[in-house]
């Protein structure tokens, strides 16, 4: 590989991580909401929240990956989640707070593929195993 493309690998594995533990630490705060106000029993719809969306959407998130440009696609999702992080902020219904964590989930279930398609497009053949074997040891530790 060359120095261009161990750099776009770092800069991939950090923003994927820094996005995970975004995640992570979003999910502890929404479940410190519920507990605090109350709501213990909103915790089983928060997880419901979150897998159900992405589980409905990875069939079809392969798709989109294949057929618009990945770079774009990954930008466009961010924006949007970042969008959605920021309505989180004013939403004091948690009933919209699941809606929101829902959109969440889908962008997560769409940028998953995204990302190792990215991978797969800047990564030599024969460097791609030790590479996606530092992108899942990586993902291993932010779950």
């Amino acid at each position: 590989m060359n120095r261009q493309q161990q750099r776009d690998v770092w800069l991939i594995s950090i923003f994927r991580t820094i996005s995970a533990v975004g995640d992570e630490v979003a999910m502890f705060a929404f479940g410190l909401y519920f507990v605090h106000t109350g709501q213990k029993w909103m915790l089983g719809l928060l997880g419901i929240a979150t897998l159900v969306p992405m589980i409905a959407i990875s069939p079809f998130a392969g798709m989109l990956v294949d057929r618009y440009p990945i770079r774009r696609m990954l930008g466009l999702v961010g924006v949007a989640q970042a969008l959605v992080v920021v309505a989180l902020i004013f939403v004091r219904n948690p009933a919209l707070v699941l809606v929101c964590v829902g959109f969440l989930s889908c962008g997560v279930g769409i940028t998953q593929p995204g990302y190792g398609a990215l991978v797969g497009s800047i990564v030599p053949p024969d460097e791609m195993n030790r590479i996606q074997g530092r992108l899942s040891s990586i993902n291993a530790v932010t779950w």
